[in-house]
């Protein structure tokens, strides 16, 4: 890993603490954003068992044209992911999608490093701004007693 990846995982660790202080969270939320900062916290170390995506979704919606943009991160045993993107649906048109990856780095050696990070909390503090939505799927099954001997 190099200046940069760090420079990621701390984007990342700063986006999940934020949404830790979102009104809206609720408790299971909670539990996922937890997982993920703690496998963010072991990077460049894989942290088995660690599988949880959390994003911040903004919807507008109006009889003819709904827009969505998202963010999203991923933390997992053998991935770490940053991403952007949405949809722009059009009923008199048709619908353009747009996913971009930010970064990505693997165990393996894979990366795409090619995001600009510099704008990532702003961008996602503008979306909360505007109304967005906070999604957590955690599946992480983490044995914190193994990890922590």
């Amino acid at each position: 890993m190099n200046d940069d990846d760090y420079y990621a995982i701390i984007v990342a660790k700063n986006v999940a603490r934020r949404l830790l202080q979102h009104p809206d969270i609720n408790p299971r939320q909670i539990i996922g954003l937890g997982n993920a900062l703690y496998a963010l916290d072991r990077l460049p170390q894989a942290t088995p068992g660690a599988c949880c995506q959390f994003s911040i979704i903004y919807r507008q919606i109006s009889e003819e044209f709904e827009e969505v943009r998202y963010i999203t991160f991923l933390i997992s045993a053998t991935d770490f992911r940053m991403s952007l993107g949405g949809t722009n649906c059009d009923v008199h048109i048709a619908e353009d999608h747009f996913d971009q990856c930010l970064w990505e780095i693997r165990p393996d050696g894979y990366r795409d490093t090619g995001g600009v990070l510099d704008t990532i909390e702003d961008s996602c503090e503008k979306l909360l701004s505007r109304g967005a939505s906070i999604k957590v799927v955690d599946k992480s099954t983490i044995d914190y007693t193994a990890l922590e001997r």
